[in-house]
């Protein structure tokens, strides 16, 4: 992202390298086959109820629900305050998309 893009005046180089846990959001977001959604799902700090429902969304080909289960999982986690330059891009887009 170029510096004109953001308030923080920062330039962000592409990153190409995903996290386990970016490519297990992405299994659950776009299900491919029901061992990449359990694979997704054992990385993926969740409890065994979600766990469940996701599984039983997947079986009814529910993406949506599965998306807003993982969604809901998502919202609860407790948000680590970082002064690192992606995160502070991240808020401020998120502040402007509003």
């Amino acid at each position: 992202m170029p510096a004109a893009m953001n308030m923080e005046n920062v330039d962000i180089p592409p990153n190409y390298d995903l996290s386990d846990i970016d490519k297990a959001y992405a299994a659950i977001n776009y299900p491919r086959d029901l061992s990449s959604v359990w694979k997704a799902l054992k990385t993926i700090d969740l409890d065994s109820n979600t766990k469940l429902a996701i599984i039983v969304a997947y079986a009814e080909h529910d993406i949506l629900e599965m998306r807003r289960l993982l969604g809901a999982h998502s919202s609860s986690i407790p948000v680590r305050r970082s002064t690192h330059p992606v995160v502070a891009i991240t808020r401020t887009i998120k502040r402007f998309l509003g």
